[in-house]
């Protein structure tokens, strides 16, 4: 292994202990790293600039994610997307430029990293100091901090292991071992029941030779998994295995998820860009629930950048999955089918382990398009250039430009990691623009000045953020500025509409006014703040009507009743009406 193929392991192998790469500033770290690969890497300048269809399907979504800050809901937002994607492309440039035969010793990164991982996670879940760390209500999950994922994770490197038929070693199996048995700890149904389906295709695929080394491996995992269940005294894991997916509130709530999104998806052929959805959803859902990601990749990238990317990555993938072998079809078909029920791609180390599988059978020669080019050209002239060597990303221009990419990752990164570890004001500091520490700062506004300027900040970049129209609508009733008031608050409930709390707050503020006017002798002002506040009880009605049967099957019910000394004192208003 040399030392650029060394490097590109080690990366592939440590990127799942960074959150498994969910983070932006982890993103940001990976592009740097992939970027002096690039222009330390010699290459032959003749296939420097070969077109693909894999590379721009993978191009496509940090471009796109970047240019939906002229239309997306979050514009200060799309430089987040763009560093969190742009691995991708890069990643793709730089294991293409590996020999296939090569290229095959990346793919053990990915069962020793998942070994690894779950032998330290194990060992800090039997710690009850350390279990949070790596446990999610009860559930192992690994450094990814997410079970589902995880699972997905070591599944792959399972079906990867087993694709080394005749030279399996006691530590393949071993590792196989330790790998099943996390997925067991997970406590993930989804993967469990594609491990399953794996077995089987790969019992019909080998015969009776594959039952010998397939059978060791699940009941040795389950067995060791068992032995760690009794030994923490969380059993509760094993009662999700007794419990159908169908039936469980969290599938439910996918279905939910999903039924709302698909309005979203076909009125927004261009996407909502980056956490656009997330902003957005207050005021589409039908039912409770406040999640980041749609928890289906398909629909989520449709959420994001719109049909074209969209379109161009399933034809790209598709034409990948018949041109892999049976073994690496079978991780790119877990990889897709359980990206249906999660959001497993906001994750980069699946994103890499996707962008591995579509360099896969890739002819690192010259493309079609650029043998035509140099078909122009002398045999002397094209033979002298292929002989001369030069960095991956060319020369002077790319570099420059590589090293513009780079400091701008870090840039992007710097604010994200400040954000991770709760530091708003310095976030905003070099990077005024990012939405979601503007909401924190705001939640600390001390003076009514504050609030404004920190609300006027946040909706000059997203206009769909409820908290800082509530925060005006609060400033306004501070001012006596009831109309003010009104239009801030009706517009902060509209983009929370199954927050109770909006509701009553509204109330409480409409009866003030009503108070007030009627005590200053203002009849009119009185009567159109009693018009709005008995408007009220018919907004709560029709958000229940409109409400999904799916929202009253789920654990997090809809809540939309006033307490009993409001409706008392709405039934008072209205009996007392002139």
């Amino acid at each position: 292994m040399d030392r650029q193929e060394k490097a590109l392991y080690l990366f592939l192998f440590f990127m799942p202990f960074l959150v498994g790469g969910y983070l932006v500033w982890s993103s940001a770290l990976a592009a740097c790293f992939l970027l002096f690969f690039l222009c330390r890497k010699e290459e032959n300048r003749a296939k420097k600039k070969a077109y693909n269809e894999n590379l721009l399907a993978l191009a496509l979504l940090p471009v796109l994610f970047l240019l939906a800050g002229f239309w997306g809901v979050d514009r200060g937002q799309a430089a987040f997307g763009f560093v969190k994607f742009v691995p991708l492309p890069l990643f793709w440039l730089a294991v293409r430029r590996i020999p296939d035969e090569k290229r095959a010793r990346l793919w053990d990164a990915v069962p020793a990293g998942g070994f690894l991982m779950t032998m330290v996670s194990i060992l800090l879940w039997c710690i009850p100091s350390t279990r949070e760390w790596v446990q999610v209500n009860g559930r192992l999950a690994g450094f990814f901090q997410y079970p589902n994922t995880y699972a997905v994770y070591l599944l792959c490197g399972i079906l990867i292991r087993s694709g080394r038929v005749h030279d399996q070693s006691g530590r393949d199996i071993a590792e196989s071992l330790v790998l099943a048995a996390g997925i067991l700890l997970s406590g993930s149904r989804t993967a469990m029941g594609l491990a399953s389906a794996a077995a089987v295709l790969l019992l019909h695929k080998r015969g009776n030779g594959s039952l010998r080394r397939i059978f060791p491996v699940l009941a040795g995992g389950g067995i060791l998994a068992l032995a760690l269940f009794t030994a923490t005294g969380n059993l509760d894991v094993l009662k999700r295995y007794g419990v159908l997916p169908l039936q469980s509130s969290t599938f439910l709530g996918r279905v939910l998820y999903a039924a709302d999104a698909l309005p979203v998806i076909a009125g927004h052929p261009f996407g909502l860009g980056y956490e656009g959805y997330w902003f957005l959803q207050g005021s589409f859902q039908n039912g409770v629930y406040a999640v980041r990601h749609v928890h289906n990749e398909l629909f989520q990238l449709l959420l994001d950048v719109g049909w074209l990317p969209a379109a161009v990555l399933l034809h790209a993938l598709g034409k990948t999955f018949w041109r892999l072998g049976f073994h690496k079809r079978m991780v790119l078909s877990v990889l897709l089918l359980h990206s249906l029920l999660d959001f497993d791609f906001q994750f980069l180390s699946i994103g890499l382990l996707l962008a591995l599988l579509m360099a896969e059978g890739e002819d690192p020669g010259i493309c079609v398009l650029e043998k035509r080019n140099l078909r122009r050209k002398s045999v002397k002239k094209r033979a002298g250039r292929e002989k001369k060597k030069t960095g991956a990303l060319g020369g002077f221009g790319s570099r420059m430009g590589a090293v513009f990419l780079a400091v701008f990752c870090l840039w992007i990164g710097t604010a994200d990691f400040l954000a991770y570890i709760k530091k708003p004001e310095a976030v905003v500091r070099i990077y005024p623009a990012h939405t979601r520490s503007l909401m924190e700062l705001l939640k600390q506004a001390e003076t009514l000045e504050e609030m404004e300027q920190i609300a006027d900040r946040i909706l000059r970049y997203n206009e769909s953020v409820s908290l800082a129209y509530d925060a005006k609508g609060n400033v306004a009733y501070a001012e006596g500025d009831a109309e003010k008031m009104i239009a801030c608050k009706l517009r902060a409930i509209a983009l929370a509409r199954y927050e109770r709390e909006e509701y009553e707050d509204y109330l409480e503020r409409l009866f003030t006014f009503i108070r007030l006017y009627q005590n200053a002798g203002m009849t009119r002002s009185a009567s159109y703040c009693r018009e709005r506040l008995l408007e009220i009880p018919d907004m709560l009605e029709e958000v229940k009507r409109t409400a999904s049967p799916l929202a009253w099957m789920i654990y997090d019910k809809p809540d939309l009743e006033l307490t009993k000394e409001m409706q008392a004192r709405i039934r008072i208003l209205r009996e007392s009406e002139p």
